[in-house]
């Protein structure tokens, strides 16, 4: 067979694998190179079932609850939130009421897998003016005049200073979780673009510098080597912190229950396909599986926002949790222990 027939055979082959969705896969390397063991086992784990399988995810104790009462299963993946640890928060009374070792203690029960975010308040410069500006709001854009910007710009300043502090109060919390082995899909600074969080309020250069602050601030001096860091973006690259800093992508889309997502889906793996595992980090609804597997919207994950799952029709509740293509609680196994080869 002649060289450039064989070129054309090979070619061949390549695309009809990369149509069926069979060829390339992101690497799983992190981003962190001294990632314990346990964080490169959920990474190749979440990447060999990356295609394949969605596991199921929720937000909240309260609505993994109300799974397990209409299913009688649990998310494999639990979603929680540092916000309460926030220091402006405690400063005006929050209590976050062991949220920390709760959750520790519902992964090491059932194995499950831990995803954090953080509706980070904002360090200072609360509005405090109720109704929708009260401090326990101040993670909102219009219920702070804190600016990153400005805070940035001057390392030498106290709301610079005051970046600092919040970001070590948060890990102290994660380090809890490498202390007991546990890694942590890591979701901070989500939804930047949108502009409502004051970390995205100035535009996507100093959000970015943020970004990379805190990487750098987590991961080199604090030591913390047990995170998966998950960003949410809408597609737009100017807000992309960069692949070295990123290890998971995530969309947060809020439709209608009968609304297709592959739309959203194929714009984000125009970008990303081979570069960066994709999932849907927040949603209001659940994924169709028929759609899943038509389309080949192949999410890593689904986390479905607290309050939001009580209004989903339970036959359709079951009849996701019972799908052969979900990943329940108890479907998992030792994750903790999967080869990272």
């Amino acid at each position: 067979m002649g060289r450039n027939r064989q070129f054309i055979l090979v070619w061949s082959i390549l695309l009809v694998l990369a149509q069926a969705g069979l060829c390339g896969r992101p690497p799983k390397t992190l981003t962190d190179a001294q990632a314990t063991k346990e964080t490169r086992s959920l990474m190749s784990f979440l990447l060999d079932q990356y295609g394949q399988k969605i596991l199921a995810g929720q937000q909240s104790f309260w609505d993994i609850r109300h799974v397990k009462s209409v299913t009688g299963k649990e998310p494999a993946v639990g979603a929680f939130d540092l916000m309460e640890y926030s220091p402006s928060r405690i400063e005006c009374g929050a209590n976050p009421r062991r949220m920390v070792e709760r959750t520790i203690q519902w992964a090491k029960d059932g194995g499950g897998i831990v995803s954090l975010s953080w509706h980070w308040n904002a360090p200072t410069d609360l509005r405090n003016q109720p109704p929708d500006r009260a401090w326990w709001s101040g993670f909102y854009t219009r219920a702070t005049t804190f600016d990153v910007e400005a805070a940035l710009a001057n390392p030498e300043g106290t709301k610079y200073k005051l970046l600092i502090r919040d970001m070590d109060a948060i890990a102290v919390e994660l380090a809890k979780f490498q202390d007991a082995g546990l890694p942590v899909l890591w979701r901070p600074l989500h939804e930047a673009s949108g502009r409502w969080f004051w970390w995205g309020a100035k535009g996507p250069e100093p959000f970015i510098q943020l970004w990379r602050l805190m990487y750098d601030r987590f991961v080199n001096y604090h030591g913390l080597h047990n995170l998966i860091w998950v960003f949410t973006t809408d597609g737009n690259p100017a807000w992309y912190p960069g692949d070295g800093y990123v290890d998971i992508v995530g969309m947060d889309i809020y439709m209608k229950p009968d609304s297709s997502m592959a739309g959203h889906w194929n714009h984000i793996q125009s970008r990303f396909k081979d570069v960066k595992l994709v999932t849907l980090s927040e949603t209001g609804t659940l994924p169709d599986l028929e759609k899943v597997r038509k389309e080949g919207t192949w999410w890593s994950w689904f986390s479905v926002w607290n309050g939001y799952i009580g209004q989903i029709d339970e036959t359709i509740l079951r009849s996701v949790y019972d799908d052969k293509d979900v990943i329940t609680l108890d479907e998992l196994g030792d994750w903790k222990h999967y080869p990272v080869d």
